[in-house]
């Protein structure tokens, strides 16, 4: 009885209802039996558990979400990460996305004036971050670390 409720107050904490739809976790591989059609903000760690990107459903489960509270990805072998042209940060965002060897394209990110967002993007040699480079400058995000394009080198 005790892993019972033990599992259902774990489960409860991975779906998360809020005003700006219910948060998705996904931090280790079970994670990834969630039904992503549920899931309308993601909170993405894949350096927690590196095994989480090279399973089967992990495109089809991140690939439709289109806000992000945290987005951390390394090692994958994605080409893309979604279907979508734009992704909404919230305040206090998080995006990391490094050594993704064959990652290519960015969406867009859009997020609120006044916002905090963090970005980390390196090494991920088959990156255009042209328009990426020109919106963190444009906002004048503080500590943003953002490689040149298709390079490993950081802009400031």
């Amino acid at each position: 009885m005790t892993l019972l409720v033990t599992g259902l107050l774990y489960s409860a904490a991975l779906i998360i209802e809020n005003c700006a739809g219910t948060t998705c976790t996904v931090t280790n591989i079970s994670h990834l039996e969630q039904d992503p059609t549920k899931c309308s903000v993601l909170h993405l760690n894949t350096y927690l558990d590196q095994r989480i990107v090279g399973e089967d459903n992990f495109y089809d489960f991140i690939k439709n979400i289109g806000e992000y509270e945290t987005f951390m990805l390394r090692g994958s072998y994605l080409r893309n990460f979604t279907v979508l042209d734009t992704i909404k940060l919230h305040n206090g965002a998080q995006v990391s996305i490094t050594e993704n060897g064959l990652l290519e394209k960015l969406p867009k990110f859009e997020w609120n004036s006044g916002d905090t967002v963090r970005f980390t993007v390196a090494e991920n040699h088959n990156l255009d971050t042209t328009e990426l480079l020109k919106q963190v400058k444009a906002r004048k995000v503080k500590g943003a670390r953002v490689q040149r394009p298709f390079g490993n080198e950081q802009d400031p």
